[in-house]
């Protein structure tokens, strides 16, 4: 039985995705859900995002891209971490990737989807992580990058939908599990780590213009 913990929180994953399976049963599927302003270029972006926590930050924003009737976003985001919690501040700059394969339609305004399977990409700033140029790092400490993080995620996304007399807005909801490189690393080499061990969570706003 795998069970995720998370500051408190257990998560058995069995049961959710039980729980995932089921709700795509009951929920009325949609062939094609589109958010995105399609009369736009595909180069100008169609929704901002705000994310808290995850691999990015305290909190990152940015704005974002969907194609194939919304089924895959892809969103730029400059992350931001305290000093007060990371004991300097630190800025990153972060791709993340999405693919959200089943949409369901609840009623007209709300829309769901059960379950998603991403991709993300973090560098931290700073000369701090330069391991051959900081000179803080003897040679051979790190084998890895120090600035840069790499891996999957998986999570949920809400739509809801604001109904104009000639234009629609639609806020979307979503949290993730993420995981990185060097975490996933960590986990396969040590027995000693579990699975709640190498994920973080975060969540997030995006407006569609």
């Amino acid at each position: 039985m795998l069970i995720i913990q998370w500051k408190g929180w257990s998560f058995n994953m069995k049961k959710i995705l039980l729980a995932l399976i089921l709700m795509g049963f009951f929920l009325q599927v949609s062939s094609q859900i589109i958010y995105s302003d399609t009369s736009k270029k595909w180069y100008r972006p169609n929704h901002i995002v705000l994310q808290y926590a995850g691999d990015f930050g305290f909190l990152s924003g940015g704005v974002g891209f969907d194609f194939v009737d919304d089924k895959i976003s892809i969103d730029f985001l400059v992350g931001y971490v305290p000093a007060s919690i990371g004991g300097i501040d630190i800025y990153t700059l972060n791709l993340k990737s999405v693919y959200k394969p089943f949409h369901y339609r609840i009623n007209k305004n709300i829309t769901v989807v059960p379950f998603n399977i991403g991709f993300i990409s973090s560098h931290a700033m700073g000369s701090q992580y330069n391991k051959t140029k900081s000179g803080i790092y003897p040679d051979g400490y790190y084998w890895w990058p120090a600035n840069n993080r790499v891996g999957p995620s998986f999570g949920q996304n809400y739509y809801y939908s604001i109904e104009k007399k000639k234009h629609k807005r639609v806020i979307e909801f979503y949290w993730d599990f993420v995981a990185n490189d060097l975490g996933l690393y960590t986990y396969f080499d040590n027995k000693e780590a579990k699975l709640y061990h190498i994920f973080s969570f975060d969540c997030g706003l995006k407006w569609y213009f």
